[in-house]
């Protein structure tokens, strides 16, 4: 099929071949008038100043389904300016028999031939749909455009449309099949980005030891900060690093504008890593296409991913982009401070895309944490003379006992449709002085897992409502730490950017998911930035004796990053 036009079949299944070549360039203050007949591709749009509604850039916008022994073609075509592109067949299938057309049905916005009109809340701009060859009609139900044509005869055929995106109306059907795609046009960015390039700057950020320096006395990320400001400058760009910790753990910024009026996106990967092991070292080795290291897909594959995608922003015009700020940020990895110091000084962020190894997969999701100690109390004594005392580690016991009998039974089994079910686990327990001394204290650590809708404050009065029931000496101390759920809407427009730009880039269509760990996010999305999770690499590898990532899976999500913000100037 070729790439650019969108080809009918015949009813064999072979293409209706042109015997004229492009039909001329229709135009908008004419409207668009596309005429079908047994020797024309059909619909075209010849000229370079239309682009169809779904901006050439979809794959699968349609899903069309055509019942009972249609003989005649139904095209539905939108255009705006820009187009160079129309509609196509799925290669399996076929449109069946088809005859010359009738006068076409201009149906624009505002105008209502045969049904309710398109309206503007659904198809955007100042879009223009053309109804060919049967009576029809063109409504909007809900979040569904919907194209209906109706029988000419009693026991006739009767063909539905539905496109799967409510900005696009699109399609041909007809012969009783089920099909129905846009053609495959490649996105802006496809096959753009520098394979060696990225492998280079892989090789180059892994072996920049940033190891958090909370975690096993890492020597922290002023180092990674320093390389990562050197090669913005060098490549053209103005960062700036913005202190959040004594020396130089900075989280380092660069802006790339866009089209004014268009939505600030944030490209975000944090520096930190945890610490070394197995042979996960900062040592980095590329071999059979993919970087080992640490660090390597957590997140320095997301950090050279969105490097790569600014140098390929940068090659366009800037009324076509949105507006990108990229952030190397700190201390993900332990306390987020580093996205909690960007939330609250940079309010003109709209969106954010969090790098996370997700294998390339968009993660709306995720759930927050709720980290506390309790202590029992207890009397030190000889431990010769037990019964003198009273033992802090028996006490805890009873609330380790009431923790797994009352509370874990108690949780939500499904919880969150992406996030999962709300989780606890005990995950520190110390307590005693030596072995002869009845011990005074004990200490647990808890890891509440909090999916959204869930609400820390309730969660404390939970466990307080359980620890007092038990009538022991005990404190349930302050929170460690208390980080928010996500859960963006998968209506959001980052996330129907990103999907839009992945699903072409992968050439397969799937749904938005929910990740089991967190992310700088739960700083982010509280301050009202919308917020989604991806990057290359898979999260069975991070924190892993053998942590990699893909140098291709890399490349591929530049590209996608970049077509993000060319879809969200749009959009």
């Amino acid at each position: 099929m070729n790439p650019e036009l969108g080809v009918m079949v015949g009813p064999g299944g072979g293409p209706v071949r042109s015997d004229h070549g492009r039909p001329p360039a229709p135009h908008l203050d004419g409207g668009l008038a596309v005429t079908v007949d047994q020797h024309q591709v059909a619909p075209q749009v010849g000229s370079r100043r239309h682009r169809p509604l779904h901006r050439g850039h979809a794959r699968r916008d349609i899903r069309a389904l055509a019942q009972g022994d249609l003989d005649q073609i139904v095209v539905v075509g939108v255009a705006v300016e820009g187009a160079d592109v129309g509609v196509a067949h799925e290669e399996a299938g076929g449109v069946g028999a088809y005859r010359e057309a009738r006068e076409p049905v201009q149906v624009g916005i505002g105008a209502r031939p045969g049904g309710d009109a398109l309206h503007a809340e659904h198809v955007r701009f100042e879009d223009q749909a053309v109804v060919e060859t049967l009576p029809a009609e063109v409504l909007v139900l809900e979040q569904q455009v919907v194209v209906r044509s109706e029988p000419e005869e009693p026991g006739g055929a009767h063909l539905e449309a539905l496109p799967s995106r409510p900005e696009t109306v699109a399609g041909i059907v007809g012969g009783g099949a089920r099909f129905g795609i846009v053609a495959p046009v490649p996105s802006e960015f496809q096959g753009q980005a520098d394979r060696a390039r990225v492998e280079r700057l892989l090789v180059r950020y892994v072996s920049t030891h940033s190891v958090n320096p909370a975690i096993d006395g890492g020597a922290g990320e002023a180092d990674l900060a320093s390389l990562l400001f050197s090669d913005l400058r060098d490549w053209g760009f103005d960062p700036v690093r913005e202190p959040v910790h004594p020396g130089g753990r900075d989280n380092v910024i660069a802006t790339l504008p866009g089209r004014e009026g268009s939505p600030v996106v944030m490209f975000h990967a944090h520096l930190d890593t945890v610490g070394l092991s197995g042979k996960a070292t900062a040592d980095a080795l590329s071999s059979g296409g993919n970087v080992y290291g640490r660090g390597a897909c957590d997140t320095k594959g997301s950090l050279v991913a969105m490097v790569e995608s600014l140098r390929l922003l940068g090659s366009v015009d800037p009324a076509a982009r949105a507006n990108v700020m990229l952030v190397g940020g700190i201390d993900e990895e332990v306390a987020g401070t580093g996205a909690q110091e960007l939330a609250a000084a940079h309010p003109e962020v709209d969106m954010a895309v969090l790098g996370e190894p997700t294998s390339l997969e968009i993660a709306t999701a995720h759930k927050g944490v709720l980290r506390i100690e309790i202590a029992t109390t207890g009397i030190p004594s000889h431990s010769s003379k037990p019964h003198l005392g009273r033992n802090a580690i028996y006490a805890m016991g009873r609330v380790l006992d009431a923790l797994q009998t009352d509370y874990l039974a108690a949780l939500d089994p499904v919880g969150h449709p992406l996030a999962g079910p709300p989780t606890l686990a005990v995950t520190i327990i110390r307590g005693g002085s030596g072995f002869n001394v009845v011990p005074a204290e004990c200490v647990i650590g808890l890891d509440r897992r909090v999916i959204p809708g869930e609400v820390h404050e309730e969660l404390l009065e939970e466990f307080d409502e359980l620890l007092a029931g038990l009538d022991i000496p005990l404190e349930r101390r302050e929170p460690l730490l208390m980080t928010a759920p996500l859960d963006t809407p998968v209506t959001d427009p980052v996330v129907r950017a990103l999907k839009r730009a992945r699903d072409e880039a992968t050439g397969r269509e799937a749904e938005p998911i929910g990740v089991t760990f967190g992310t700088d996010a739960s700083a982010l999305a509280p301050a009202g930035i919308s917020c989604v999770v991806f990057g290359p690499g898979s999260i069975d590898q991070a924190h892993s004796d053998e942590e990699w990532v893909g140098i291709e899976e890399t490349a591929i999500a530049a590209e996608i990053l970049a077509q993000t913000a060319l879809n969200l100037a749009t959009d």
